[in-house]
């Protein structure tokens, strides 16, 4: 189908994929072993244990806005760090020294509450614009608080269960909880891609097969569903198979995505 028909996920939505989310990170989190919270992932420098702590930090955040600004006061003032990354790096050091059994029933805490405190976010207020707290948000589709809630609240989350399955080792299993992710991934790629029209083939069962770009398709894509949002996210992952013409195939390819 056209990748122009997707519509962005409602409210209501976006707190359920969270909460979801949520339930199976948690699920992942308690069967890992003790050697396992110290090995790296994709996030350079970020163990299993920093990424946890990251998560719980942006919980945190939803539910307690001034912890939040706090953060965000703090980032502007760290040399060699974006606002952005100077918070999430707090995040990461606030609770460096917390075993991972306490940080997993943080994580169960921060997290219901978090994603139900961005849930009663009244429509008015989520108009923000996001570059207020971080001025890496104007390069974003949606410069808005309402966008990363309803967009990026669960994928997120979501892409950081991946760099942990990946760290440990463990098969990532997708179903269709999966699949509303990464058709939110897709209309992103729509709104940032001007060009000629490609197929892009996802395969697996969080896929599917989308038209994006304008008039009729000139090239392919074929990737598998997870590794594209991972390569779309600027990790590592196995490139994509293109026919047609390559250069307009690699290009889309090649486009970035917000997590």
């Amino acid at each position: 189908m056209g990748a122009g028909v997707i519509v962005r996920t409602s409210m209501r939505e976006a707190v359920a994929l969270g909460l979801e989310e949520l339930s199976r990170t948690l699920e992942l989190l308690r069967s890992l072993g003790e050697e396992d919270w110290e090995r790296p992932t994709d996030c350079t420098g970020w163990s299993v244990h920093d990424v946890v702590a990251h998560l719980v930090g942006q919980f945190e955040g939803a539910a307690r806005p001034d912890r939040l600004l706090r953060r965000v006061r703090a980032a502007r003032r760290m040399p060699g760090f974006s606002v952005l990354d100077g918070h999430n790096e707090l995040q990461v050091r606030e609770r460096r020294h917390v075993p991972p059994p306490d940080l997993v029933e943080q994580l169960e805490s921060w997290g219901g509450r978090g994603i139900r405190a961005f849930g009663r976010i009244p429509a008015p207020l989520r108009r923000m614009r996001l570059s207020r707290l971080f001025p890496e948000a104007v390069a974003m589709p949606d410069d808005s608080l309402d966008f990363l809630i309803r967009v990026i609240g669960p994928r997120d989350p979501w892409m950081h269960r991946i760099d942990i399955c990946s760290a440990v080792g463990r098969a990532f299993e997708a179903d269709g909880h999966d699949a509303k992710i990464v058709e939110q991934v897709v209309g992103d790629l729509t709104q940032q891609w001007p060009g000629r029209a490609v197929t892009l083939v996802l395969d697996g069962s969080a896929g599917g097969e989308w038209v994006v770009g304008q008039g009729v398709p000139v090239a392919e894509v074929r990737c598998d569903a997870i590794g594209y949002c991972r390569h779309a996210s600027g990790r590592p992952a196995a490139r994509a198979q293109v026919s047609g013409e390559h250069e307009v195939a690699e290009a889309l390819f090649e486009v970035k995505i917000s997590f």
